[in-house]
């Protein structure tokens, strides 16, 4: 997710992240690309402090704190999807291709995007899930 620069009502520049070409196509992010891109987030952020930006830097604090608010909330929501996807790699990890609970076999699927509502905004990660048997009232799941 690389950032881009948009406008904010404030009239500065706000980063915003887009989604990746791998999580529309529906690969779930690697732990590095996520600490690259929160790395990359920081320096944003690191930047926009310092005022670099412009080339003569005369935003109030007002102006400064309203702009920083949507870059600290990116990058929040980076750190949420770094915590999601190690928790989804340790609970995968020792995870065969099925996994037998009270005699029935349910099988790992790949995993899927899923939207997180979260304090920082809405964050896409990917959850493995294990289906089990067809039953008359349909696939049940675990």
């Amino acid at each position: 997710m690389a950032p881009t620069a948009t406008n904010s009502p404030s009239g500065g520049e706000v980063h915003a992240l887009n989604r990746t070409p791998s999580t529309l196509a529906g690969s779930a992010p690697t732990e590095e690309s996520l600490r690259a891109q929160i790395e990359q987030q920081v320096q944003v952020l690191l930047c926009y402090a310092a005022g670099e930006a412009c080339a003569k830097d005369e935003r109030t604090f007002k102006e400064f704190e309203k702009g920083l608010i949507p870059r600290v909330l990116e990058l929040g929501k980076l750190l949420v999807c770094l915590f999601l996807c190690l928790r989804e790699k340790q609970v995968t990890e020792g995870l065969g291709s099925h996994v037998e609970i009270e005699g029935r076999r349910y099988h790992r699927r790949p995993p899927q995007p899923r939207n997180l509502n979260t304090w920082f905004g809405v964050v896409r990660y990917f959850r493995t899930y294990l289906r089990g048997p067809a039953t008359k009232e349909g696939r049940t799941g675990l």
